[in-house]
């Protein structure tokens, strides 16, 4: 399985870090559950958040409440734009209700793991 391979790679580079893109599709859940707290992978939803079933998309939004470090926003553009997340996003933003980890999400940890802040 892909995900094994990715956490496998993480732990034989310690120092790499790794960028998932897509975040896993349909497993991007168990995905992000399976690899908390490894500060070298970063899950980029883009696609993901458009392709994953309703309840699959409920089940991220209390992951990103408790704890988004390792999963950031992505748009896939040019395919699509930020304007085919629009109701994905104010959906997650009224379940979250903190402007805090919503800047997480759409930008502060793809900065921080790209040492960019």
């Amino acid at each position: 399985d892909a995900l094994e391979s990715i956490i496998r790679l993480s732990g034989d580079r310690p120092g790499a870090r790794l960028l998932v893109m897509h975040g896993g599709g349909e497993q991007i859940v168990r995905w992000v559950y399976q690899t908390e707290g490894n500060p070298n992978i970063l899950f980029d939803t883009s696609l993901s958040l458009l392709h994953a079933q309703q309840r699959r998309f409920q089940e991220l939004v209390p992951k990103l409440i408790a704890d988004s470090a390792n999963m950031s926003f992505g748009t896939d553009w040019p395919d699509y734009t930020l304007a085919d997340y629009e109701s994905s996003l104010l959906s997650i933003g009224q379940e979250v209700g903190s402007s805090d980890l919503m800047e997480r999400f759409l930008w502060k940890n793809a900065a921080k793991f790209l040492h960019l802040q």
